[in-house]
């Protein structure tokens, strides 16, 4: 008979398959997980930012002082992720507006409601200014995501270094393991071959164990 894949190989071959699915399951788990941990940590961050400036402009928007808004915005130089920032009057007018240097002047409409929005490479936040529970206007946020994106890449990497890590220490346990499994199907098999070639009944083989493989042997023994 034809042998087309020693049982050595499946052996190591069905080791390796099943560490490859353990690990391409655990790392894309990890990444995804990695990527709602992000974005909950940006959008936590800039709500506390919009919250902020909500309360800081409930008394110029109220006494109609667009000065103190625009300086209450530029502060906001000091978060490099933000690249643009809105702060709207009860009527949906745009009040002051913040772009950071290098960027296109941007005062989308204002959008009703608490709304948080991520397309492509940044993120928009909308949080309504309320004071005593009465609307006063609203915060909107644009934040760039490339540095949220570059850690995403940067975790990727090493969950894949990782992966190549353990594969490669996976084939060398795969190999050394095998050899307990193999050994003793080998040793029946290189048995028959030799009783077949010979026809010396006498030929033994050893048992290497007290499993069923070793009751195999011994009843390869016993037949012979």
């Amino acid at each position: 008979m034809r042998r087309t894949s020693s049982i050595r190989r499946k052996l190591v071959g069905m080791q390796l398959l099943t560490v490859c699915l353990v690990l391409a399951l655990s790392g894309v788990t990890f990444v995804l997980h990695e990527i709602e941990y992000f974005e909950g940590e940006l959008v936590a961050k800039l709500s506390s930012t919009a919250l902020l400036l909500g309360r800081n402009n409930v008394s110029a928007l109220a006494f109609l002082d667009e000065d103190a808004a625009r300086e209450s915005l530029a502060s906001l130089e000091v978060e490099p992720q933000i690249t643009h920032a809105c702060i709207y009057d009860v009527t949906g007018r745009a009040f002051a507006t913040y772009t950071r240097e290098g960027h296109v002047l941007l005062a989308p409409l204002p959008v009703a409601g608490d709304t948080t929005r991520i397309s492509g490479d940044h993120m928009e936040l909308y949080r309504a200014i309320r004071q005593r529970d009465e609307l006063r206007g609203t915060v909107y946020l644009r934040a760039d995501t490339a540095y949220f994106q570059q850690n995403i890449v940067g975790f990727v990497n090493n969950a894949l270094w990782v992966t190549g890590g353990a594969l490669g220490l996976s084939v060398l346990l795969a190999i050394g393991l095998q050899r307990r499994f193999s050994g003793p199907v080998i040793s029946l098999v290189k048995a028959a071959r030799e009783v077949s070639d010979t026809g010396d009944y006498s030929q033994r083989v050893t048992p290497q164990s007290d499993d069923e493989l070793g009751e195999l042997c011994e009843a390869y023994n016993d037949m012979l």
